[in-house]
């Protein structure tokens, strides 16, 4: 067989599928002369890979103009390896022992123990192959034969997603879920959160596969969540700092437009002028540490390695400023005052 048979795989989702495409260039070939089978073989990391028949298809032979390609689901901390055999669709002549062909929806290999000339499901001479690991057996058997009728190509992937999901459920509160179906590891995970200059503020054991943990931490700021030194999660918290401001800027809002504010008694409208002069400090910082904040998030989206020494100094500086906003809103007590509807008349 003359043909340059290639298949391609892309992980762009990572931890949800694999793409699989045939990306062979057929030439004065007639691709419709030619069926695809696809076995994925997949196991824990470096371990033993076996036939997944539920990841295993034969439906989708192509064509001319569609050569073929799959999605094939995937599951994270799992070792892939993709396998595509190109076959001949039968036409009558004589086919050598472990030769291959495609017929009438269905693979066969001869295995006569020697030449054959029957039509596959006919005679006795040729055995239909299925998706099990005898099935992939004799594929590869068919590959090895001389001469072949099968072509095969192979790609590997490695699925190494952060097996930790962390998200925000309430103001200090972040649900931790383990994602994997089962543990690639017999230790369980240890979660060390740490504040942004290093310092250790607590210990978990990590949620097994499936299941979920609640980590309440103590009040704004950056954390880092060390799962093992296997993956390390940033947490920008800052919760307290943000109701704070909404609640200076509804406060502002709901005064400004009553027409009676300029015959107010003299405490009412110290309270307003105190509450925007506040509003304008901490706003110096607010507006930079949102910037600062999501440029991180920008730069290092789906990156759950330990921190160089670059983003630990944005950290550090992100961190600084919002324990700075922790001592002005803290100074001050304007954001532990109560915004009730009261406050908006005179």
């Amino acid at each position: 067989m003359a043909i340059d048979f290639r298949i391609q795989t892309n992980t762009y989702d990572e931890c949800g599928y694999i793409h699989v495409e045939d990306i062979t260039a057929y030439g004065t070939e007639d691709r419709d002369d030619y069926a695809l089978a696809l076995y994925v073989r997949h196991g824990v990391i470096g371990g033993t890979l076996s036939v997944d028949q539920n990841l295993t298809d034969f439906t989708n032979p192509g064509s001319a103009d569609y050569p073929a390609e799959w999605f094939v689901p995937t599951e994270n901390q799992q070792e892939y390896d993709t396998e595509v055999f190109l076959v001949p669709v039968w036409a009558a002549g004589s086919y050598d022992e472990y030769c291959i062909v495609y017929h009438e929806g269905t693979f066969w290999i001869n295995v006569s123990g020697g030449i054959t000339t029957d039509t596959p499901e006919s005679g006795s001479d040729w055995t239909a192959i299925d998706e099990t690991d005898t099935g992939y057996n004799y594929f590869m058997s068919g590959v090895s034969n001389s001469p072949t009728t099968v072509l095969r190509d192979t790609d590997t992937n490695i699925m190494t997603c952060s097996i930790f999901s962390i998200v925000n459920t309430d103001c200090h509160i972040y649900k931790v879920e383990n994602t994997l179906s089962s543990s690639p590891v017999l230790t369980p995970y240890t979660i060390t959160v740490k504040n942004y200059v290093g310092e250790t503020i607590a210990e978990y054991t990590a949620p097994s596969p499936g299941a979920s943990l609640n980590i309440t931490l103590p009040e704004d700021g950056v954390y880092v969540f060390d799962i093992s030194q296997v993956e390390y999660h940033v947490i920008y918290d800052w919760c307290d700092l943000q109701t704070c401001v909404v609640n200076l800027i509804q406060y502002i809002l709901c005064t400004a437009d009553d027409p009676c504010t300029e015959h107010c008694d003299p405490a009412a409208k110290s309270k307003l002028r105190r509450y925007r002069d506040e509003l304008n400090l901490i706003n110096g910082l607010y507006w930079p540490l949102y910037a600062y904040i999501h440029t991180d998030k920008m730069k290092y989206i789906g990156v759950f390695t330990e921190p160089d020494s670059d983003r630990l100094e944005h950290i550090e500086l992100v961190g600084d400023m919002i324990t700075k906003l922790n001592l002005i809103t803290d100074r001050c007590g304007v954001c532990d005052d109560s915004f009730n509807a009261s406050d908006c008349s005179c």
